[in-house]
């Protein structure tokens, strides 16, 4: 017995072409080892920002927050309520938007995108073109995202 599955983000999924600061991109639906990459930085997140607050603590209470810090980060799952909190979060949509136009723009680095990202209304746009790419064109904003989209200084 055989059985196939494509993940929520592939199914019914196509590139968009978007224009961020007057270039265009192409951006890509999402894949396994997208969302697996998204999942292990939403976890290392949670444990950098627990190493930044023992700074100022004794050694054993640091000790103590660092390993519950990390217990905590292993249950954490982009498919839960924590993973659409952090794909919510400006860090997660940062680095959704640089995994999908990898797919097309493999020399992009993370740093670009957020360059990108840092004009007006840009990240808009990103967020409307994932609405199109996973093939719901009226979003939570009831607008229809169809087509290119474009955001510029």
């Amino acid at each position: 017995m055989s059985t196939s599955s494509t993940p929520t983000t592939e199914a019914n999924a196509t590139p968009t072409e978007i224009t961020l600061n007057g270039e265009s991109y192409t951006m890509s639906p999402l894949g396994i080892s997208d969302l697996a990459m998204l999942e292990r930085e939403m976890k290392n997140s949670a444990i950098e920002l627990a190493k930044e607050a023992v700074n100022r603590m004794s050694p054993a209470l640091a000790n103590g927050v660092l390993s519950d810090a990390v217990a905590r980060a292993s249950r954490l799952s982009i498919n839960g309520a924590d993973g659409q909190q952090y794909m919510s979060s400006m860090e997660g949509m940062t680095r959704m938007v640089w995994l999908s136009l990898k797919h097309n723009h493999p020399q992009i680095t993370l740093k670009q995108v957020v360059g990108l990202l840092d004009q007006p209304g840009a990240m808009d746009v990103a967020m409307e073109a994932f609405d199109t790419i996973s093939g719901d064109a009226a979003g939570d904003t009831g607008n229809s995202h169809a087509g290119q989209t474009t955001a510029s200084t």
